[in-house]
């Protein structure tokens, strides 16, 4: 980008790949479900990947993660984190090989049962993504799980990014 600023854009990303892990269950793939699971007793971690491959060079100004409770709301928060290891699958992931979650970027909950939320992520901490995958895993530790609609559930309920760029 030269120095003469532009105007800022907001895109819309949906995940690419949606999946989450259990470690009650830990060689099992959840790819292809139409929820994803947020626990820490069993522990569920869910995981979703970004493509920005499209953004380098660019500066984030805002980043706002969307996402929507399934059946049931939680008492609990749920952190949002980076994960700086872009190489698992959605149809590839399991507890087992799953990459460990870094800085926490956000946090969610609590939260209501069938309800959208916007959840206002770090812009900073993506900086480094632009430009290739952007992976984001979402644990918690409360024990009052929550289930999110997977891009599987439909796109008009999948996880998505909103970035306003500049």
């Amino acid at each position: 980008a030269g120095g003469g600023g532009g105007t800022p854009e907001t895109v819309t990303l949906t995940a690419t790949a949606d999946s989450w892990v259990a470690g009650g269950a830990a060689a099992t793939n959840y790819g292809t479900s139409t929820s994803l699971s947020v626990d820490n007793s069993p522990v569920e971690v869910t995981y979703l990947k970004f493509d920005l491959s499209a953004y380098a060079g660019r500066t984030v100004e805002s980043a706002t993660l969307q996402l929507r409770s399934a059946g049931s709301g939680s008492i609990g928060k749920q952190n949002i984190k980076l994960v700086t290891d872009d190489s698992w699958t959605e149809g590839g992931i399991t507890y087992n090989n799953r990459p460990a979650p870094g800085t926490s970027i956000g946090t969610l909950g609590p939260t209501a049962a069938n309800s959208n939320y916007s959840v206002p992520l770090t812009a900073g901490a993506l900086a480094g993504d632009l430009g290739q995958q952007l992976s984001l895993a979402l644990d918690s530790t409360s024990t009052d799980g929550l289930d999110l609609t997977s891009k599987e559930a439909g796109s008009t309920t999948a996880p998505k990014l909103v970035l306003t760029l500049s």
